[in-house]
């Protein structure tokens, strides 16, 4: 295959590989949302939402995105606990200590409201702030605002790696 051949087949499993991402953190929402409805724990509720993302991810990914080669042998159970142990990695450690560099040490919620002034949303402040005091929470939306875009964020950062870690380990044999 050539190099533009072979480029261009990665662009496009990227972009397959970032849509089948977002479908599975709205699977993940829904599976969520839906034990939390039946009062289970919230780490188990997260823990069984994270696995359905998996299985989803594992299927899709490994039917779609990462075919096998044509004499390429694939053990499924390695390449799924492979890509539960990456997804482990940068769904939970990386994540989580990018959400705190960008939250504690960056402290993005001093931009936000700046943010916010320049692409002139300061109109749904109110909206949102009333809705936030609705439910008990009384943090400044500016602080608050800065959690999902930190949130974005780290989603963007570690896209590209989960892709190449996926591309080149975890459905390798």
């Amino acid at each position: 295959m050539t190099n533009k051949k072979s480029n261009n087949k990665t662009s496009v499993q990227f972009i397959l590989f970032f849509t089948v991402g977002a479908l599975n953190f709205l699977l993940r929402q829904v599976v969520f949302t839906f034990c939390s409805s039946f009062g289970l724990n919230t780490i188990l509720c997260n823990f069984i939402a994270f696995s359905a993302s998996v299985v989803s991810s594992y299927i899709i990914n490994g039917t779609v995105i990462f075919r096998k080669e044509e004499n390429e042998q694939r053990v499924w159970w390695k390449v799924f606990l492979k890509l539960y142990f990456v997804y482990a990695i940068t769904g939970v450690l990386l994540s989580g200590l990018l959400l705190w560099f960008f939250l504690d040490v960056v402290k993005l919620s001093r931009f936000t409201e700046s943010w916010i002034e320049a692409l002139n949303l300061t109109g749904i402040i109110p909206a949102i702030e009333n809705s936030l005091i609705a439910k008990g929470n009384n943090t400044p939306v500016y602080e608050w605002i800065a959690e999902p875009i930190a949130s974005v964020i780290t989603v963007l950062i570690l896209t590209p790696i989960n892709f190449a870690v996926n591309k080149f380990w975890a459905y390798k044999s």
